[in-house]
Order: structure tokens, then sequence, then C-alpha cells
């Protein structure tokens, strides 16, 4: 993979922040170093050879890629995958070993913390279920890289003639560019929740409309967690007063159909419902403070 070439960002350098108001980040946390604009500028910057890499590589994290500011981008420009594309080349982690898939049955939940929950889910099923582990959503961040499409191969083969069934977007994403069986815990459930909805960047939605200005974001994706924890955090604190503010009514908690979306939500102090709190037994409290 290429990082993107310093004339690819000009049209977001030279543009008057006109996608500022739809990103999450920056509605999210009050800060102009965290426009779509200021992101792109340092990355330019650096592939100009006017700045350091490491304040490039902070900045390029610092986009979740949700993709708001390209949908209202009058020149279509793509400046998530830029900067996804620029932080994947240049801070290169390939994807983890792939753990071994354990037990038999058709259905393999895929675990991506500590929460084991193929055993309920083939108590709910009637029927075996096995699991794979993995501390990377199945490599989701090394998308693009040399050792990708190896790795892609590697997982097929893997789970060859099963179906995986996920909790959250970025396994998912990472099974379907592997051509996987796979099914979404939401689906498996039939779960809908009952509160106030929330809709993730990507993967399966609740039904209801999406917030109406910035996208309630809970601070979860790409690189941000690990690269501006404190700013995640503040997202997702926003995120839920966002959901909440929003409904003439607000009433019950916040329901999310993305598990790793819940737990940052739930670590802000939101009370969340998702399918595999579900499943496991009902809605997580608040983390303490």
């Amino acid at each position: 993979m290429s990082p993107p070439a310093a004339a690819d960002l000009g049209p977001c350098v030279y543009c008057p922040r006109l996608c500022r108001n739809v990103c999450p980040v920056a509605v999210g946390t009050g800060r102009e170093s965290a426009s779509p604009t200021a992101m792109a500028t340092q990355v330019w910057l650096y592939l100009e050879g006017r700045t350091e890499l490491k304040l490039a590589l902070a900045a390029a994290a610092l986009c979740v890629e949700c993709g708001a500011c390209e949908a209202i981008c009058e020149v279509q420009q793509p400046l998530a995958h830029l900067l996804g594309d620029f932080r994947r080349a240049l801070s290169p982690t390939g994807p983890q070993p792939l753990a071994q898939v354990e037990g038999e049955g058709a259905l393999v939940a895929v675990e991506v913390d500590e929460r084991r929950w193929a055993e309920a889910l083939a108590a709910r099923l009637g029927k075996p279920v096995a699991r794979l582990r993995t501390e990377d959503h199945l490599g989701h961040d090394a998308t693009g890289q040399p050792a990708w499409p190896a790795h892609l191969a590697r997982l097929k083969a893997a789970l060859r003639g099963r179906t995986a069934v996920v909790s959250e977007h970025r396994s998912l994403a990472v099974l379907t560019a592997a051509g996987v069986e796979a099914a979404h815990l939401l689906d498996q459930l039939g779960w809908s929740g009952a509160g106030v909805v929330h809709q993730p960047c990507a993967g399966p939605r609740l039904p209801g409309a999406p917030p109406a200005l910035a996208l309630a974001c809970c601070g979860s994706r790409a690189a941000l967690p690990s690269a501006h924890p404190d700013l995640a955090v503040q997202l997702a604190e926003d995120c839920g007063r966002r959901l909440y503010d929003e409904r003439p009514s607000p009433e019950g908690p916040i329901c999310s159909p993305d598990s790793t979306c819940a737990r940052a939500l739930r670590e802000a102090g939101w009370t969340v419902e998702d399918p595999l709190s579900a499943l496991l037994g009902g809605a997580e409290p608040p983390a303490p403070p």
C-alpha cells in the first residue's frame, strides 16, 4: 500500500471547512484541530516535507472513517479513505496470527473481547456453536497491507463450510472481504432493542432515523481509541447526549446493534443494550467513573 500524494489532499487543504459540521470528531470534541480540513492539512504538510511524521499520523488517527465528510462534499473528495490509507501505509501493523477455531458446529462465534458467548448462543439456538477468538477484530486495521491477501486466504480456509456469527461491524467487514459466509448476532437473536437507537458508522443498523446533523459516533472506530483515548471517551459522552437530546421523550437505555460501540458508550457512563449483552443476560451497568 502506498500513501496518497500531496495533490490528492489539496482540495481539502484549501477548503474553508465546509464539512466540519458533519464530522463527529470535530463536533464531539469542539476542536478546530480535529476538523477534516485540519486533519488533511497536517498530512499534506508531511507529504510536502514541512512537518514531522508523528504529527501527521496523530492527525490521521483522529479520523474514524465514518464517511460523513465524503457524503456532503461538493467535489466528492474521498478524504476518509485518503487518511485511512495514509495511516495504514505509514504505520503498518500486520494482522495478528489467527487463532484456532475451537469446538464443533456449523456456526462459529467470533469473540473480540473477554466475553465468551459461544455457549450462550448454542443454548439459545439449541445447536452446537464453535468459537474463534480475536484481539484485533480479525486484523481489520491491517486492511490493504502487503500481508492482507494471505491473511484473508487463511481466514477463509479456517472457516470453510461454516458461518461466522459476529457482534460488531469490523470483524464482519473482514469476513466479507475474505468471502466467508457471515451473520450478525442481531439477526440470530431477532433482537431489536427498546430505547434510544444508536446507529453505528458502519454495519447493520436498527430501525430509526440517523441523527440530523453530525453522526452520533461512539469513538470506537479506526485508530482513535488507541491514539487519542481521551478524545474517544469525549466522543462517546457527546454521542449519548446527542442521542437523548434529539428524542422528544427519551426513555429507556441506548440501544446499539454493535457490541464494540455499545461498550464504548457504556464506558462513558451510559446505560446501553446490545445483542451481546442481551444474550449474556441483559444490559450491562455503566462503567464506574
